[in-house]
């Protein structure tokens, strides 16, 4: 069945709306979609009601779980030289990302890790990329 607008749906679509009821149940009583009814109040010049406009604010849970900010880490740059190949880490919480290739060995950072993890901090940041979503 093919809904068309008459003048009889079109007063009872005005006293519903005036009334403030929502536009799905006006569509559920006159047997359209809530896309017509939205245009059908557009084409006739009714107001628009925004109640979600002048809620008030939820108050922040207090035991909603914060993240802390992330700290800003410096840049750094090491000496030329000083890398260290895999068999002159001494450490488990040394850094171990390749930074080149020396003697026929890969060097690594060697920078101090902080954690168990296999880089330190700068070097995380660079394995770790956190992907941006694009907008279509």
């Amino acid at each position: 069945m093919i809904f068309t607008w008459n003048d009889e749906s079109i007063e009872r679509l005005r006293t519903l709306h005036e009334t403030g009821v929502s536009f799905s149940k006006i569509a559920i009583v006159l047997g359209t979609t809530k896309n017509a009814i939205s245009g059908k109040v557009t084409r006739l010049n009714l107001t628009r009601r925004h109640d979600y406009v002048n809620r008030p604010k939820a108050e922040p849970d207090p035991f909603k779980k914060r993240t802390p900010p992330r700290p800003v880490l410096a840049k750094r740059s090491p000496a030329p030289g000083h890398y260290p190949t895999i068999t002159e880490l001494t450490s488990l919480y040394q850094c171990r990302y390749a930074v080149g290739y020396r003697d026929g060995q890969h060097v690594f950072c060697g920078q101090p890790t902080g954690d168990v993890l296999a880089w330190c901090p700068t070097h995380r940041k660079i394995v770790y990329r956190v992907v941006e979503l694009r907008r279509l």
